[in-house]
């Protein structure tokens, strides 16, 4: 009698359990339903996202923010308020923005020529409605919800063209640090994911306001490729 009595428990517990396994969500589908749909991870060696900012330097301490125009997997138009033009899109318009903070830590230059290397950290935002950012204001870059981090190490190259003006050219290796889901337009995506690794590049130019103490600033545009 006891026999058969434990032989039944066992295979209670065997259906109890099988039907919790068949019931319960699997990680993956946990993970997906957490972090939503994936963006700026395109095949390596393609845009992850584009961009165009300003960078303002004074001394060794360099601060940088502006917009995103473009992001693998979604269309642009969803980065901007709706109705905008997308041949007069501007900072205003933007639902994903960004600001830097970093610092330089060498410095060369030959005749008109100077390079600089700096580190700096890149910290990515997202509004669901637009908060007017603008570039005489640039705290207003930070306002939304932060959903991406990035650790830089920066090379920018100035080509000294005319007193106190320059091309400014400045290749970046990026490593993406978080990633924080957000919804956009009633879905949930995550843009990247921990430990992915990007190249970035500038192009734009200088101008300096004064030698000494140094203060300049330089308008870019660029785009962030993802490495394999």
């Amino acid at each position: 009698m006891h026999k058969r009595w434990f032989f039944a428990l066992i295979c209670l517990l065997f259906i109890a359990a099988s039907i919790s396994l068949l019931s319960a969500p699997s990680l993956r589908q946990t993970h997906a339903q957490d972090t939503g749909t994936a963006l700026g991870i395109p095949r390596p060696g393609q845009n992850a996202l584009e961009f165009i900012g300003r960078i303002d330097q004074t001394g060794f301490s360099v601060n940088a923010y502006g917009y995103v125009t473009n992001l693998a997997g979604i269309p642009s138009e969803a980065l901007f308020a709706s109705g905008t033009n997308p041949f007069a899109r501007d900072a205003i318009a933007a639902r994903l923005t960004f600001t830097v903070t970093g610092a330089g830590n060498s410095r060369a230059n030959y005749e008109g020529i100077f390079v600089n290397t700096a580190t700096g950290v890149l910290t990515l935002y997202y509004s669901d409605t637009t908060v007017g950012a603008t570039f005489d204001d640039p705290a207003s870059f930070a306002q939304g919800t932060p959903i991406a981090t990035y650790d830089l190490n920066l090379q920018t190259i100035l080509n000294v063209q005319e007193p106190n003006v320059g091309v400014l050219y400045a290749p970046i290796d990026a490593t993406q640090t978080s990633a924080t889901p957000f919804t956009l337009d009633g879905a949930t995506y995550t843009l990247g994911q921990g430990n992915l690794a990007y190249s970035m590049t500038l192009f734009g130019q200088g101008f300096r306001a004064s030698e000494e103490p140094l203060a300049a600033h330089y308008n870019f545009g660029g785009h962030a490729v993802l490495l394999p």
